[in-house]
């Protein structure tokens, strides 16, 4: 196999570095583990887009570039191999990282960019390029399986046909090998280890990895579905909670509960005296939103069981319509606003109209109180 690996590299060679020694190219190219300690087929390959760098043009041979990353033995100081590594681990896979004699770690194009976005057209779009790749994993290597980081983008590049086995987290396809009698090689794509995975994310995806390297499941998306149910319906749910916009939400409440100066109320969770009668509370359950109550407010007594408790409750509910807020029953509230209201473009543009807000309704209020 060494014989073959070496031929391919040095067809590698004479690709690249006509291409990265041109002076408006100027890059540098290489791959990532050692080829040199693999003399039988990977149990599997972990296929990136490409190097993670902005080194300029060096000129190296055959031998240099089969040797790989010189950083290749710090790994485990990059996030994408740790997150890689937390994945499998889910599903009792680590061992398959553990050896450089049984696993390689390559990319679709060597040429070395910060960002993937950042390769041009010209390299992307190479056909002998993209070629390379395909003959190292179908020809030379021929692993027991593939692992694309970046999911779509392995496949789009390589122009494999693919399906999503999870909507947006696993896709699978295949590649044949060219021997007489050709064995299928089946990919798996999953996003990107350098971005960020919840635990959840990582679990799901870590356990079907697993039933299927090891043959417990097909690559079927409604067996899947129905197999991981439970791991797919908590990923689900933590991934809704991270949206963008629960995320603000979150922001903007934390945020008034540690700016706001305000006293906290003895006896409601996260209500504030804005004066001596009324407390505010600033949350992000549902939309998002501000709402007023009574200090003296018990739920067992509320406003539409007992107005008689509550002092100048409609003043007051008048003065705030007067600043936008409004409810629809008026039980448990004496108004209601929704962050999106505010109509502002941030979590601190959204947190500072509240202030300004709150700022200008306290001597409102407390005047409805001397009467």
């Amino acid at each position: 196999m060494q014989n073959e690996i070496r031929k391919w590299a040095e067809e590698v060679i004479k690709i690249y570095e006509p291409i990265a020694s041109k002076k408006e190219n100027n890059i540098s190219y290489y791959t990532q583990s050692d080829l040199t300690k693999i003399t039988q087929s990977p149990e599997i390959l972990i296929l990136g887009i490409n190097p993670g760098s902005e080194g300029a043009y060096n000129k190296i041979d055959a031998e240099t570039f089969m040797r790989g990353n010189t950083y290749f033995s710090e790994r485990d100081k990059w996030h994408l191999w740790r997150q890689l590594k937390k994945i499998l681990a889910f599903g009792n896979l680590s061992y398959l990282i553990e050896d450089e004699t049984r696993f390689v770690f390559t990319n679709v194009y060597h040429f070395g960019t910060l960002k993937a976005k950042q390769l041009s057209l010209e390299l992307k779009n190479n056909k002998d390029i993209v070629n390379l790749t395909l003959n190292l994993i179908k020809d030379v290597l021929k692993p027991k399986r593939v692992l694309c980081l970046g999911k779509q983008d392995c496949f789009d590049k390589l122009h494999i046909k693919c399906q999503d086995l999870i909507a947006g987290e696993l896709t699978y396809g295949e590649l044949n090998t060219t021997d007489k009698e050709p064995k299928k090689i089946p990919i798996y794509g999953i996003p990107h280890t350098s971005s960020f995975y919840t635990n959840e994310e990582s679990e799901m995806i870590g356990k079907v990895l697993s039933a299927l390297f090891t043959g417990k499941i097909e690559p079927d998306k409604e067996k899947i579905a129905e197999c991981f149910k439970d791991e797919i319906k908590v990923f689900e749910e933590r991934k809704e909670q991270i949206k963008p916009d629960n995320i603000s939400k979150f922001m903007i409440a934390e945020a008034f509960r540690k700016f706001s100066q305000l006293k906290a109320h003895e006896g409601m969770k996260d209500w504030y005296y804005l004066t001596n009668n009324i407390v505010v509370r600033v949350t992000d359950v549902h939309e998002g939103l501000v709402n007023f109550r009574h200090s003296n407010f018990e739920g067992k007594n509320n406003y539409g069981k007992s107005p008689q408790n509550y002092l100048h409750t409609q003043e007051i509910i008048e003065e705030l319509k007067r600043f936008g807020y409004g409810d629809k029953d008026y039980q448990t509230s004496l108004g209601t606003k929704l962050f999106s209201q505010y109509k502002k473009s941030n979590p601190q543009e959204i947190l500072l109209a509240i202030f300004q807000e709150l700022n200008e309704l306290k001597p409102v209020l407390e005047d409805i109180f001397k009467k």
